[in-house]
């Protein structure tokens, strides 16, 4: 779970393949304007992804993506740690999970 961009606690459900990852830049896409958060894990997937082919809408989509975030409307978890002082690496999938129960 995070909080979402007006603070409320959010669920967050990866949408992936059946090898771990996601599908689309689109999916990643939708999961963070929805919950106006953007998580680490997510980010890094993006990377992921984008670093294949992809499509016209799946780039539009990261355009969108980069537009909300600029905007506000969309945080970056790995803004937050870099601002807090907290680490990538002590943020791990466990803990967001151990949370989320």
């Amino acid at each position: 779970m995070v909080l979402d961009h007006q603070g409320a606690l959010v669920q967050t459900a990866l949408v992936r393949n059946g090898d771990g990852s996601m599908s689309s830049i689109r999916e990643i896409v939708q999961q963070a304007i929805a919950t106006g958060y953007l998580t680490v894990e997510a980010e890094e997937q993006l990377r992921r992804v984008l670093a294949r082919k992809y499509d016209w809408e799946d780039f539009r989509a990261f355009i969108r993506l980069q537009q909300e975030a600029m905007e506000g409307r969309v945080k970056q978890e790995s803004r937050e740690l870099l601002y807090s002082g907290t680490s990538f690496a002590t943020t791990s999938l466990t803990e967001e999970i151990a949370i989320a129960s």
